[in-house]
């Protein structure tokens, strides 16, 4: 349910909260006070397309918020799309911007806007004059009658989404099989392929070894060179070996270290430098007896690099790629050597699938037409509520005896309607009074509201076109509705209006050279004159008598709701 609406800059809009209450929650006002702009910001919260000339001139961002009690609902769902809520409250946030900035929140949390609209999806439903077209556009007729259909319903839809995405792939592997047509070339390809990389006997450390060991040889004269001078001046030299002269360095040492502990240290460590020396001058001799050019060898490497280099570029730019686009290739050659047989296999396999996908079809066509039988029943009631009393309406099964396959299922369906005796059934999309459908589409959306659960409903003056007894029926019927559910209703009607729990007005005024929208929530003196103004304009002992009268009589007709 819908606590409270947070409005700061949009349109005439500079700074607003409504708070809204359980059952029915009305708003009038003057034409042109800014009645819509209240469930524009709605929209915008909610995830709707966001206009940049929402904006209040003067302003360069435009805020709004909407918080929902969700206590007793959603909280598990929640945690599957990140969002937690300790409280049992949900707040839905969007600031927009001239420059196109554009922030959706949830609970505080940044989000995209599709998620923001997924959401807000299943907590309010949002019905304007002007979104017939989606109700009357046929193609959202079979949303409707599943939706409807409930639970199990829903469940069967899903069986058969799954076998037709599993009846897809199959059909996919098989159309790809036959479709090769070049396949013996193929095959040959792909084996010299795997051959070339198989007798190049590839491992992945190889090439940075073969790297090290050339730039080795192509340096061997300086590395040599190095070695040696290092090896003469510690081990050779004409003048005596540095290391001999350190030896004796230490046996001096050693031979006064009993007079004092820093003579004692310091042969201590010329001892050790001389042992670490030592094993340097070993090192060196090993190396530089392991230094030689071999240009065989250098020859050898050589040619192994080219190749590695080779193969990397037709296959995948490093060793580790190449290796993987062998393994895929061998996997591409061993499916197509055993295409025939493959065929045949998955010929067998689409068969089984196809007829395990038709079966569930069937149930699903049997669930949606005791479904629509339900539907159709409920819609008459319905209409007959809203003053229709020999209307008939009929789910109609297009496609019957046509074998489809989707993963909807075979049905194709379309909404029919008769509102009057002796006139045929037509489609509903070629109803054209916009009364009409203003009541058809409520008895639409109570049914669907029924089977989806959504706790509030907003009705955004869809009450155009219509007066006199039908407006009654209308406001009896929302009235009815918001038994169950909250209702916001933007409306003109008083029949409507009286209905109201909750009553505020629209009203627009200057402030200084700006025009500013406000909305107050009417006591019961105010409310009376407001549904004065709506019944006639001019407010009067008689229009407030009247007034008074509506409001009393609509209090006895909730009362036997």
């Amino acid at each position: 349910m819908l606590l409270t609406l947070n409005i700061k800059d949009i349109a005439l809009i500079d700074e607003l909260m409504i708070e809204f209450s359980p059952g029915m929650n009305v708003l009038t006002g003057e034409t042109g006070a800014g009645k819509s702009i209240i469930v524009d910001s709605l929209n915008l919260a909610l995830g709707e397309r966001a206009d940049k000339d929402l904006i209040r001139a003067g302003s360069e961002t435009a805020y709004v918020d909407a918080v929902f009690d969700i206590s007793g609902k959603m909280k598990e769902e929640l945690k599957g799309y990140g969002i937690s809520s300790d409280e049992d409250m949900l707040i839905f946030s969007r600031e927009i911007s001239k420059s196109g900035k554009n922030l959706c929140r949830i609970n505080g949390r940044p989000v995209t806007l599709s998620l923001l609209k997924e959401i807000s999806d299943k907590l309010v439903d949002i019905h304007g004059q002007h979104e017939h077209q989606s109700l009357l556009n046929e193609k959202n007729h079979l949303v409707f009658l599943d939706d409807y259909g409930g639970k199990e319903l829903l469940e069967d839809k899903e069986l058969v989404k799954n076998a037709y995405t599993e009846y897809s792939k199959t059909l996919a592997s098989l159309n790809k099989l036959k479709l090769d047509g070049d396949r013996e070339r193929k095959l040959d390809v792909l084996k010299y392929q795997i051959d070339e990389i198989e007798n190049a006997k590839l491992k992945p450390e190889e090439e940075t070894a073969l790297l090290e060991e050339r730039a080795l040889q192509r340096n061997s004269e300086n590395i040599l060179s190095a070695l040696e001078k290092s090896y003469d001046g510690l081990y050779g030299g004409v003048n005596g070996a540095a290391l001999t002269n350190i030896k004796e360095a230490v046996s001096a040492m050693k031979s006064i270290a009993s007079f004092s502990a820093d003579y004692d240290r310091l042969a201590q460590r010329l001892s050790d430098s001389y042992y670490n020396l030592e094993e340097c001058v070993y090192d060196l001799r090993d190396l530089k007896n392991r230094i030689s050019f071999d240009e065989s060898s250098m020859e050898s490497i050589e040619d192994r690099l080219a190749l590695i280099n080779t193969l990397k570029r037709k296959y995948g730019g490093s060793v580790e790629e190449t290796l993987k686009f062998k393994e895929k290739a061998q996997e591409e050659y061993d499916i197509l050597l055993n295409s025939e047989q493959m065929i045949e296999n998955l010929t067998n396999e689409l068969a089984q699938r196809k007829e395990k996908l038709v079966l569930l079809q069937n149930e699903l066509t049997k669930r949606r037409k005791k479904a629509a039988g339900d539907f159709e029943k409920d819609i008459i009631n319905q209409l007959s509520d809203l003053g229709f009393n020999s209307c008939e309406f009929s789910v109609t099964f297009l496609n019957e005896g046509n074998l489809k396959l989707s993963e909807n299922g075979q049905d194709e369906v379309e909404f029919f309607i008769s509102l009057n005796k002796g006139q045929p059934l037509r489609p509903l999309r070629k109803i054209a009074s916009g009364g009409e459908v203003s009541r058809i589409m409520l008895a639409l959306k109570n049914v669907q509201a029924g089977a989806d659960q959504i706790d509030s409903c907003v009705f955004d003056e869809i009450d155009t076109g219509i007066s006199g007894k039908t407006a009654n029926t209308v406001a009896k019927k929302m009235a009815k509705i918001s038994i169950g559910r909250q209702v916001i209703c933007v409306t003109h009607l008083p029949q409507i209006a009286v209905m109201a729990d909750k009553h505020f007005i629209i009203t627009k005024e200057n402030a200084g050279k700006t025009v500013r929208t406000n909305v107050i929530k009417l006591d019961n003196e105010s409310r009376i004159e407001e549904i004065a103004r709506l019944s006639g304009g001019q407010v009067s002992s008689a229009s407030l008598l009247h007034a008074r009268e509506m409001i009393k009589t609509a209090g006895e007709i909730k009362g036997q709701l």
